[in-house]
């Protein structure tokens, strides 16, 4: 109906990589991180931005401004196969059953 717009408000991602959450807080000092390691979650339905969050901080964030490591995921693939994951991640993970 609308080929000259896009179905998507922001670029479609590839989910559980790395992204850095650019921090434009006012208060940081010169040498202080400007951004924030997080696992990439999905789009946010009431806002225009990219759902992350991070294990270290334990926060959501809602942002546009976000630098994305699609070829590498934030979770190690030996971390996904233990139970490590559940303490890390309080996302319910549904992948197969890690065997003892």
């Amino acid at each position: 109906m609308f080929p000259k717009e896009s179905l998507f408000h922001v670029d479609p991602r590839i989910f559980g990589c790395t992204c850095f959450v650019h921090n434009l807080s006012l208060g940081l000092v010169k040498l202080d991180a400007r951004a924030i390691k997080c696992v990439f979650l999905g789009y946010s339905r009431l806002q225009k931005g990219y759902r992350c969050y991070s294990p270290v901080h334990n926060c959501y964030y809602i942002s546009a401004d976000v630098t994305f490591f699609e070829e590498k995921s934030y979770f190690a693939p030996s971390m996904v196969e233990s139970n490590t994951l559940q303490e890390a991640f309080p996302i319910p993970y549904l992948g197969p059953s890690p065997s003892l």
